[in-house]
C-alpha cells in the first residue's frame, strides 16, 4: 500500500483501502499491482465485483509514451479473475461496464486470468472488443505490459469481418440514413431499404431495431433467409408479434384460433393461412402501441429466378395478406431491407397485378460518405494497433480508399485489412501510410477488394439488365456508345437512376466504386 502518512483526499484514502482489500483477499493481488507500477501504470479505481465474487476491476491509466503509441489516453478497464473458467457472463458485465462509463476506452479491456481457454473466447468477442490476456500466475516473468498489448493487438484483424455489425461499437456513421428512418417510424410509414450486397443494410436494420427495442416499443425482427415455407413465414410473424406485443396488452384476454394462451402454434397449415391475418388483427388492436416490424431479406419472397421460394408464390401472398394492417398506419409499420426493390418497384407480379406495388417508401442506401468511412478505418485499427494518418496525409490515404470504392464499406475494410497485414509486434503502431494503401489496393488476388468489386456489377446485371448495358455503354464505352447509352437514358427517362441510388455513379454520372468498372479502374 502506499504511505499513509502523507495527507490525502477522501478519493485516495478509498482507494488505499480497496487496494488493502484487494490485496488481502486475492492470491495475486499484491504481484498484480507491483506489475502494474513497474510498468509505471497508474490505478484510479479498485472495486469487486458483488455480483460475481472473485471478479475485480480496475481502471487504470498508461504512462504517456504508451499512450501515445497505440492512441488509448483514456482510462483502461481491467478484469481480474482466478475462476477456472471465465464464463461469458462476466464479459458481458465487463463490456456493460464500459458502455457506461465516458472514461473508459471503447475498443480494448486487459483480462488477468488462468483459463487457457480463454483466447478462443476472446477471439469470438473481437467483433466488439479487443481482450487482451495476461497470465496471472506469471506476473513476474511478465514481459513488459506494452509488449503484451502489442501483441494482443496483432492477433486480431477487426476489418476482415464480413458478418453483419452486432453492437453498438461497430456501427459508423448513417445518421442521416437514422434519422429518416425515425421519423418514418415515427409517422406510420413503412420503407423498404434497398441497396448493394455488404452495404450495410442488415447492420441498419439492427442498430434501429435495437434501439427502438431499448426505447420500450414493441419490435418484431424477421430474416426470410431463415425462413423455409409460407406457413413458416405465417406462424413466425404471428408468434414474434404476439410476444412483443404480450407486455403492452395489459389485461386484455384474447381469443386466438392459431396461437396457444403461451403464444405457441396450434392452428393446422390450411387454418394458418386462413386465419393468422384475423389473429394478427386482434393482437394489434390491443396493442397501445404501434407494433414496429423489421424484415430482412424480403427481396427473396417473390418468387423468381433469384428467390429462394423459386415457383412458390404462397410466401409472396402471406406477405400481401399483410397489406390490410400496415396500411392501419396506428396498429403496424414495417421496415424491411434487401438488395433487389422489384417486390415494391413493378406493376406487376407474373402476369397479374402486383397487390405490394408501391406499398412502402423506398430508401436506397448508397455507401459511406467520405469522413464515415474514414472513421470507421481508424475506429476498428484503433482495435488492432493500426493508426490512420493525421492532417494532408490522412487526406491523401483517404482518397486512395476513396477513389477505388467510393465508401463501400466492405470493400474499404477489406483494403485495409490487406494493407494492415504485414503488422507485427515489433512495429507499433502501425501507420497505414499511402503506399501501403495504395499497393493494397492495387492487389487482385482471390478475396482482395478489388477483387470483390467486380461482383458489384454482377449482381446489377441480374436486377437491371437494360440499365447495366447503358451503364457499362456510359461508363466504358467509346464515343458511339456512350452517345448510345444517352439515347437509351433520354428514350426510357432514365438517367441510371438505379447506378446512382445503389452509389455505383456519382450524382454528376461519374464513376464511385471505380474498382467495379475494369475500364476505369486502372486509370
Amino acid at each position: 500500500m502506499e504511505d499513509s502518512g502523507k495527507s490525502i483526499t477522501a478519493n485516495q484514502r478509498v482507494l488505499q483501502e480497496a487496494k488493502g482489500r484487494f490485496m488481502r483477499t486475492t492470491l495475486h493481488g499484491s504481484a498484480l499491482l507491483a506489475y502494474l507500477r513497474s510498468n509505471e501504470i497508474e490505478t484510479f479505481q479498485v472495486a469487486e465485483d458483488h455480483a460475481m465474487r472473485g471478479a475485480w476491476w480496475l481502471h487504470c491509466v498508461l504512462p504517456t509514451n504508451v499512450k501515445d503509441m497505440f492512441d488509448l489516453h483514456r482510462e483502461i478497464l481491467l478484469l481480474y479473475t482466478e475462476f477456472d473458467t471465465v464464463e461469458p457472463r462476466l464479459l458481458d458485465r465487463l463490456t456493460d461496464r464500459i458502455s457506461k462509463s465516458s472514461r473508459l476506452e471503447e475498443d480494448i479491456a486487459v483480462v488477468f486470468t488462468n483459463d487457457r481457454r480463454f483466447e478462443f473466447l476472446a477471439q469470438r468477442r473481437k467483433r466488439d472488443i479487443v481482450l487482451v490476456q495476461i497470465d496471472l500466475e506469471d506476473l513476474e516473468g511478465q514481459r513488459q505490459f506494452r509488449t503484451k498489448l502489442a501483441s494482443g493487438l496483432t492477433s486480431v484483424d477487426v476489418y476482415d469481418v464480413t458478418r453483419p455489425v452486432t453492437s453498438a461499437a461497430e456501427f459508423f456513421g448513417r445518421s442521416a440514413e437514422l434519422s429518416g428512418l425515425r421519423h418514418a417510424l415515427e409517422i406510420g410509414q413503412s420503407v423498404g431499404i434497398f441497396g448493394l450486397r455488404k452495404a450495410g443494410k442488415t447492420s441498419l436494420l439492427r442498430r434501429l431495431a435495437r434501439e427502438r427495442r431499448d426505447e420500450g416499443r414493441p419490435v418484431v425482427e424477421v430474416d426470410v433467409s431463415q425462413i423455409e415455407s409460407a406457413r413458416q413465414l405465417r406462424a413466425t410473424l404471428l408468434e414474434r408479434v404476439w410476444e412483443a406485443s404480450r407486455p403492452h396488452v395489459g389485461e386484455a384476454k384474447l381469443r386466438l384460433r392459431c396461437l396457444s394462451r403461451e403464444g405457441r402454434l396450434k392452428a393446422s397449415e390450411e387454418d394458418l393461412r386462413d386465419f393468422w391475418i384475423e389473429d394478427l388483427g386482434a393482437i394489434l388492436a390491443a396493442v397501445p402501441a404501434r407494433v414496429e416490424l423489421f424484415i430482412d431479406e424480403i427481396d427473396q419472397v417473390p418468387p423468381g429466378p433469384q428467390s429462394k421460394f423459386a415457383n412458390d408464390e404462397e410466401p409472396y401472398r402471406a406477405l400481401v395478406q399483410l397489406r390490410g394492417p400496415l396500411q392501419e398506419a396506428d396498429q403496424l409499420v414495417m421496415v424491411s431491407a434487401g438488395v433487389n426493390p422489384r417486390l415494391f418497384e413493378e406493376p406487376l407480379q407474373g402476369r397479374a397485378d402486383n397487390l405490394l406495388y408501391k406499398l412502402v417508401r423506398l430508401y436506397w442506401l448508397a455507401p459511406m460518405s467520405r469522413q464515415d468511412a474514414r472513421d470507421m478505418v481508424q475506429a476498428l485499427g484503433k482495435r488492432m494497433g493500426v493508426r490512420f494518418p493525421r492532417g494532408q496525409a490522412g487526406d491523401e490515404a483517404m482518397e486512395i480508399l476513396w477513389s477505388a470504392f467510393g465508401g463501400h464499406p466492405l470493400l474499404t475494410r477489406k483494403a485495409a485489412s490487406q494493407a494492415s497485414s504485414m503488422r507485427t509486434a515489433e512495429e507499433m503502431p502501425f501507420l497505414l501510410t499511402v503506399d501501403r494503401l495504395a499497393a493494397a489496393v492495387r492487389v487482385d488476388a482471390s478475396g482482395s477488394a478489388r477483387d470483390q468489386a467486380k461482383d458489384v456489377l454482377v449482381s446489377f446485371a441480374e436486377w437491371f439488365p437494360d440499365e447495366h448495358a447503358a451503364l457499362m455503354l456510359h461508363v466504358g464505352g467509346d464515343e458511339d456508345e456512350r452517345s448510345l447509352a444517352a439515347e437509351w437514358m433520354a428514350e426510357s427517362g432514365n438517367r441510371l437512376e438505379h447506378a446512382v441510388s445503389y452509389g455505383l455513379l456519382d450524382g454528376e454520372l461519374n464513376p464511385r466504386i471505380r474498382a467495379a468498372f475494369p475500364s476505369v479502374a486502372s486509370e
